[in-house]
C-alpha cells in the first residue's frame, strides 16, 4: 500500500513541477506588435486567426500546434478594416484551463495504466492599444499540450503563427 501511494505521489507532483515550473514567456508591457498586412474583418466577425503564418478559419484550427487571434472590441455591425500599424502592448495574461488540475489528479490511475490523456490548453493574452486602430484589443497564442509536457507558448511558435502578418518586438528593460 505504501508503495502506491509513494508512487502515486510522486507522479502527482511531478505533474504540478511541469504545470508550474515552465511559466510562459513573458512579453513585457512597452513590447510591440506591428501588422505588415491588411486585415479585414467581417460583419459579426470578432476575431481572425493565424497558424503556420496563414490566415485559418477557426474551425480548422489544429489544436496541438500554436496558434494566434486578433480579437476586437466589440462585434461589428459593418466590414472592419484594419491597416498595417504598431500597437504596444499594454497589458499581459497567461492562464491555462483551470480543471485541468482536477483533471490531472482525476486521472492519476489513467496516468499511471497509460490509458488516455487528457490536454492542457495554454494561453497567452497580449491586449494591445493603438491610436490608427482603437477597434482592436488584443492578440492571444494558444495551444493544447499533454498534460507531462505542459508549456506556454514560446515566443518562436508565436511568430510561426503569425508569419508574416505580424512582427513582435520584446521590450528590453534598462538595468
Amino acid at each position: 500500500m505504501r508503495i502506491i501511494l509513494t508512487i502515486a505521489i510522486t507522479i502527482l507532483l511531478i505533474g504540478c513541477y511541469t504545470l508550474e515550473s515552465e511559466g510562459p514567456y513573458r512579453v513585457p508591457k512597452k513590447s510591440t506588435i506591428t501588422l505588415h498586412k491588411n486585415l479585414s474583418f467581417k460583419v459579426d466577425q470578432v476575431a481572425i486567426y493565424f497558424q503556420k503564418g496563414k490566415i485559418v478559419p477557426a474551425n480548422s484550427i489544429q489544436n496541438y500546434t500554436a496558434f494566434c487571434f486578433i480579437e476586437l472590441k466589440k462585434q461589428p455591425k459593418k466590414i472592419v478594416k484594419i491597416k498595417p500599424t504598431r500597437f504596444e502592448v499594454r497589458k499581459s495574461k497567461y492562464q491555462y484551463d483551470a480543471r485541468v488540475r482536477y483533471q490531472i489528479l482525476a486521472s492519476a490511475s489513467t496516468i499511471i495504466s497509460g490509458i488516455d490523456r487528457s490536454h492542457v490548453e495554454y494561453e497567452t493574452e497580449l491586449f494591445l492599444h493603438s491610436k490608427s486602430q482603437p477597434k482592436v484589443n488584443k492578440l492571444t497564442c494558444k495551444h493544447w499540450v499533454d498534460p507531462l509536457d505542459a508549456r506556454f507558448v514560446r515566443l518562436t511558435e508565436m511568430r510561426a503563427a503569425l508569419g508574416a502578418y505580424f512582427d513582435i518586438k520584446v521590450y528590453k528593460f534598462k538595468n
